[in-house]
């Protein structure tokens, strides 16, 4: 399992606890410092994990503070205490353990690899290594088996890098 940081004393940027009737929330700083550290892909990795795994829901937030070691998530679970939240959150193995440790919920390691796969290939072709982009976007399309919304982004992400790759032909 990979580490995950948790800060305590959290008071800011949360808005409203969800009510005992809700599921667990997770909030992920959509501000101007957390942004920039990628919590924009943050936030879609936790909504694709509840849109296969259910049994919470993730949405954005104002800052939680602790700007430059974000990205930053809380965790806001009804009746179970102060709200935990997570700094550094960037990678697919933290964002499972974050899961694990605040709210129970165990990610299958297929699913954790899945979406390493597709961050990777985000990145190599935002480096211009479209190739090798193509062949990790080609990798997690075959792995994603029923995982409907990885797939979805997978797809969109391998015509993006179709379209790029023949303007520059």
């Amino acid at each position: 399992m990979a580490a995950v940081v948790l800060v305590a004393g959290l008071t800011q940027g949360i808005g409203v606890l969800p009510s005992p009737s809700l599921p667990p929330h997770l909030r992920v700083c959509t501000g101007k410092t957390c942004r920039a550290d990628g919590s924009a892909l943050v936030l879609r990795r936790f909504e694709q994990l509840a849109c296969e795994l259910g049994g919470f829901e993730a949405a954005g937030c104002s800052c939680l503070g602790q700007c430059g070691n974000g990205p930053n998530v809380v965790a806001l679970t009804c009746g179970a205490g102060e709200p935990r939240r997570f700094v550094g959150v960037r990678k697919a193995a933290t964002i499972a353990a974050v899961l694990e440790v605040a709210l129970g919920i165990d990610v299958p390691e297929p699913l954790v690899e899945l979406q390493a796969t597709a961050s990777r290939a985000r990145r190599l072709a935002s480096q211009g290594l479209l190739a090798e982009a193509a062949r990790a976007y080609d990798d997690g399309l075959r792995a994603a088996g029923g995982y409907s919304s990885l797939r979805a982004e997978l797809q969109a992400g391998m015509q993006e890098l179709r379209e790029r790759m023949r303007t520059t032909d």
